[in-house]
């Protein structure tokens, strides 16, 4: 699991019955979450990726649009978007996010941001200095992990403001780097 994957896993609340991870990619997420949980559906719309994920008995692979799933209403008690949501429409990929967690249920973000602020050009400028450190670390034998890099297109004010509007009550704050997380727990009915 990558350092972000880790992160969500780390906030991610407890033995859900029945989880969602949007974006999965190659499902390194889900089958973590798989082993905490009863039961996760991994979506992605990369069927290049899901044909590369490794099984497991308690993930189900789905290849869908994470801002129109096939899923009912209220269907999970977690769901998860790790670096995927700068490659979705924001407003679109959280209100589906919404309408998939059920009452008491919960989201975790971990996303990228658009830099805006001195701080952002900040953070930017050390995850380029670690990004050379780290690479120097690998053995020239151990290939590096490609990349499919999109720019974020919102700031972290924008994203605040969907965040409030989309999931009133959730909580946004920096992460490692350039990236942030956010928690949300709907509200029970």
């Amino acid at each position: 699991m990558n350092p972000d994957e880790v992160e969500a896993l780390r906030f991610a609340p407890r033995a859900p019955r029945l989880a969602l991870d949007l974006g999965c990619g190659e499902g390194a997420l889900a089958r973590a979450l798989a082993k905490a949980s009863g039961f996760v559906v991994a979506l992605d719309r990369d069927p290049a990726a899901l044909a590369r994920a490794a099984r497991h008995p308690r993930v189900a692979y789905v290849r869908g649009d994470a801002c129109a799933s096939p899923f009912r209403p209220g269907a999970f008690d977690l769901v998860t978007l790790v670096k995927s949501l700068h490659h979705l429409p924001l407003e679109a990929a959280l209100a589906e996010v919404a309408r998939l967690v059920r009452p008491g249920g919960s989201a975790v973000i971990v996303g990228l941001h658009r830099l805006r602020s001195p701080e952002d050009f900040v953070r930017a400028a050390g995850s380029k200095i670690l990004r050379v450190v780290e690479l120097g670390r690998r053995s020239r034998e151990e290939p590096a992990e490609p990349v499919v890099m999109a720019m974020p297109r919102e700031d972290l004010p924008a994203i605040r403001r969907a965040l409030a509007a989309l999931l009133p009550g959730s909580t946004l704050e920096r992460a490692r780097l350039i990236r942030f997380r956010a928690r949300w727990r709907k509200p029970a009915d």
